[in-house]
C-alpha cells in the first residue's frame, strides 16, 4: 500500500467516525423524521470527506517535513550539487529540484570549468522506474549538443540521499557517464 492510499484511508476511517456519531446523535431524536436524518447524514458527511481531504493534502503541500514523511525516500526537493565525468574530463552542476504531492520538477544548469553556465536543461517527465533505478528525462536547451537527455537515480538506503547520474539519451550513442550529488543548504 502505498502512502496516498494510506492518507486517504485515514480521512475515509474519520468520515465514517463521523457518519456514526452523526446518526447515532440524530436517531436519538424523534423530531427529525429517518428519511431527513438520512439526507443531513449523507450531506454532511460528502461535505466532511471533501474537507478533510483538501485540508490533509493542504497541510502535507505546505510543509516540507511533511511532504518528506510522505514521500519516505524519493523526497529531493531543494538544491542539488553534481559532479561527473566524461571521456575523464569532470563536470560540475546545480539542480532546483521542486516536489509537492504528485509531480517532480527539476531545472538544471551545467557549469563549466570557469564557473560558467554551459547548460541548462529541464525535466520534460515525471520520475519513473526503470530496471531498478529512477529515472526523469530533460529538455535541453544547449542547442549544439543533443535536445534531451536523461538523468538516472537511487536513494541510499543507508543515508536517504539520491545518487543522481546523468545519462545518456537513448537514442544517442554518447559516452557513459557517471555522477553522484548532494544537497546544498539553503
Amino acid at each position: 500500500m502505498n502512502t496516498l492510499e494510506k492518507v486517504n484511508i485515514a480521512i475515509l476511517l474519520a468520515t465514517i467516525t463521523y457518519i456514526i456519531a452523526i446518526n447515532n446523535l440524530l436517531s436519538g431524536t424523534d423530531q427529525i423524521a429517518p428519511a431527513l436524518r438520512w439526507f443531513i447524514t449523507f450531506l454532511t458527511s460528502v461535505g466532511l470527506f471533501r474537507l478533510l481531504i483538501i485540508l490533509v493534502y493542504w497541510v502535507i503541500r505546505i510543509s516540507d517535513t511533511l511532504l518528506a514523511m510522505y514521500h519516505q525516500g524519493r523526497f529531493l526537493k531543494g538544491i542539488w550539487t553534481y559532479r561527473y565525468e566524461v571521456d575523464g574530463v569532470p563536470h560540475t552542476g546545480l539542480w532546483r529540484i521542486s516536489q509537492d504531492l504528485s509531480s517532480i520538477s527539476i531545472t538544471g544548469y551545467g557549469v563549466d570549468a570557469r564557473g560558467r553556465i554551459d547548460s541548462h536543461f529541464r525535466s520534460i517527465s515525471q520520475l519513473f522506474e526503470h530496471q531498478g533505478v529512477d529515472e526523469i528525462m530533460f529538455a535541453r536547451t544547449d542547442i549544439s549538443r543533443r535536445p534531451l537527455s536523461t538523468s538516472t537515480g537511487s536513494a541510499d538506503p543507508t543515508g536517504g540521499r539520491a545518487r543522481p547520474s546523468c545519462g545518456p539519451s537513448p537514442s544517442s550513442t554518447a559516452t557513459t557517464r557517471t555522477a553522484s550529488a548532494t544537497p546544498t543548504s539553503s
